[in-house]
């Protein structure tokens, strides 16, 4: 298994959210699952797919790059795995890693939620801090540019690192409904003693000579918390939101620049995918496409699905290994025919050897 692949968890059932404006919508798949992963996925949220194409669409026209065929090959190969020990069941797959992916932000979401989560359970009084800009018709690259550094300078004022142990930050933005300009801004997951809002809003002013709006609350819920920071470090903005334009300005404003970071006591938590030190107990058991297609009237099918869909185990001996041996003698079959001359040829209904072989061993 490459370090190309990630493995997929169920999809977990719908929670409240973390309140917020700018939000991801993931619908529920009722339709027989499509023979491709890739399709699979998109389908919880086409919308957001087709923006982010056309957006690397027009990057590829401008700089003479391929990331929408990155993009379309994303989670293309895909395959049912069993875990030796538990039985239980994923699904790995390719990844295209490009930043603005909705099919690998997803996946990232999942790793950054879980590591949050466990951070947020160890500290004591978390916070939840938003420091925003006052609106500028400035173009965003040098809106950012500016956020970015009064934050720095922000966490370096002497009253700050005293009150401030450590946290998670990470970028969020839209477009304003009131003036339409960009909305860049912060917010923080801290761990830090009691600190008033007007100390803050003043030394937000201090900062950046120009806004002192800041909202600091309790985190009341860490595992809304540690979803709403997840979605956010993931994936900044919805740009199924945005126009095409506008779409095209972010990707390329946000170009080589981070967007979720930790300081102090929040360094311990993992934003970034690491390889799974326990990836060598996953076997293949079947490829996605196989197992969709053989649903209908593949026992094993049904059941490495259903072990899937509801995070269940799965029986040791169950696997498509006898469709795939089938598969493999037929289109044996037909190469070897494709070979001779064309009077040559047998059909393969004629073929009772290889076919009545290739049966023997699916049904043994």
């Amino acid at each position: 298994m490459s370090t190309q692949q990630q493995i997929t968890r169920p999809k977990p059932k719908n929670r409240k959210k973390f309140s917020s404006s700018v939000h991801n919508i993931e619908t529920t798949v009722t339709k027989p699952p499509p023979d491709s992963f890739h399709a699979y996925k998109v389908a919880f949220d086409p919308a957001e797919y087709g923006m982010t194409f056309a957006a690397y669409a027009d990057i590829d026209r401008m700089d003479g790059t391929k990331k929408t065929e990155l993009l379309d090959s994303c989670r293309r190969r895909a395959w049912f795995v069993r875990h030796r020990e538990t039985g239980l069941v994923r699904v790995v797959s390719n990844a295209c890693r490009l930043r603005w992916c909705p099919l690998c932000s997803r996946a990232h979401q999942n790793l950054i939620e879980h590591n949050v989560k466990d951070w947020l359970k160890e500290t004591k009084s978390p916070k939840f801090l938003t420091l925003t800009l006052k609106h500028t018709s400035a173009p965003l690259a040098h809106q950012v540019d500016n956020l970015y550094r009064f934050f720095l300078r922000f966490r370096r004022l002497k009253e700050i690192k005293n009150s401030l142990h450590g946290g998670i930050w990470f970028f969020q933005i839209k477009r304003s409904e009131s003036d339409f300009l960009w909305h860049p801004h912060l917010h923080c997951i801290l761990d830090s003693i009691f600190i008033p809002h007007s100390l803050l809003s003043k030394l937000w002013l201090r900062t950046t000579l120009s806004s002192s709006i800041v909202d600091i609350r309790s985190v009341k819920d860490p595992d809304d918390a540690a979803e709403y920071v997840a979605r956010y470090c993931a994936r900044p903005a919805s740009l199924k939101h945005l126009g095409q334009f506008d779409a095209y300005e972010l990707i390329s404003s946000m170009h080589g620049r981070r967007l979720c970071g930790t300081w102090g006591t929040g360094k311990s938590v993992i934003l970034t995918a690491k390889i799974d030190p326990d990836i060598k107990n996953w076997t293949k058991i079947g490829s996605w496409s196989l197992v969709i297609n053989c649903l209908k009237d593949d026992k094993n099918a049904q059941k490495i699905f259903n072990a899937w869909q509801t995070n269940t185990p799965l029986a040791q001996d169950v696997d498509m290994k006898k469709v795939e041996a089938f598969i493999s003698g037929y289109n044996e079959f037909m190469s070897e025919q494709q070979a001779k001359p064309e009077k040559e040829r047998t059909f393969w209904s004629e073929s009772v050897e290889i076919k009545s072989k290739a049966l023997e061993y699916y049904y043994s």
